[in-house]
């Protein structure tokens, strides 16, 4: 008789995760191709996607205080919250834990560790010099990388457990 031994919710939900950076970060590349913003005259279309990805949700975060973000900062930062609800929910199913509601949730919200983790990766690239990201207030960085890429769509994928858990009890 085998044992299968279960994957880990915790490496399942930054699997995820980072694959909810990657579809957000292709969007974002996406939308710069299309629209060209006259910024991406003086930076390359990756790096400028990337920029607009990793602050979307905090322009977006921000946007009750004062003005609307740019939609070319929006709409990358709603894509990647609506994956990540996405992800939570297959990341307890992958990891079988669907009996505990507080379990599935904590499962869920292992994707924005992932999502956190992508972005690290991403930010070591664009904090070289001539880069976006360079040019942008330090603070607003962190704030950008706290909570657009760590505690929304933290809360997105917890979202997603605890939906998929509630879907699956009679």
């Amino acid at each position: 008789m085998s044992y299968r031994r279960q994957p880990s919710p915790f490496l399942t939900g930054v699997g995820v995760g980072i694959g909810v950076w990657i579809v957000g970060y292709l969007v974002a590349l996406v939308l710069v191709v299309v629209v060209r913003p006259p910024a991406i005259e003086s930076f390359s279309p990756p790096g400028y996607a990337g920029a607009i990805y990793v602050f979307g949700s905090a322009f977006v975060l921000l946007a009750p205080s004062g003005g609307a973000p740019p939609l070319l900062m929006a709409v990358p930062a709603f894509v990647g919250l609506l994956v990540a609800v996405a992800g939570g929910a297959i990341v307890p199913v992958r990891a079988g834990r669907l009996a505990d509601g507080w379990a599935a949730t904590k499962a869920g919200a292992t994707v924005g560790i992932g999502v956190c983790l992508a972005t690290l990766a991403a930010l070591a690239l664009y904090l070289l010099p001539s880069t976006p990201v360079s040019n942008t207030a330090i603070p607003l960085r962190y704030l950008a990388l706290v909570f657009g890429n760590l505690l929304l769509p933290a809360f997105a994928g917890a979202l997603g457990g605890a939906l998929q858990h509630a879907a699956t009890q009679p």
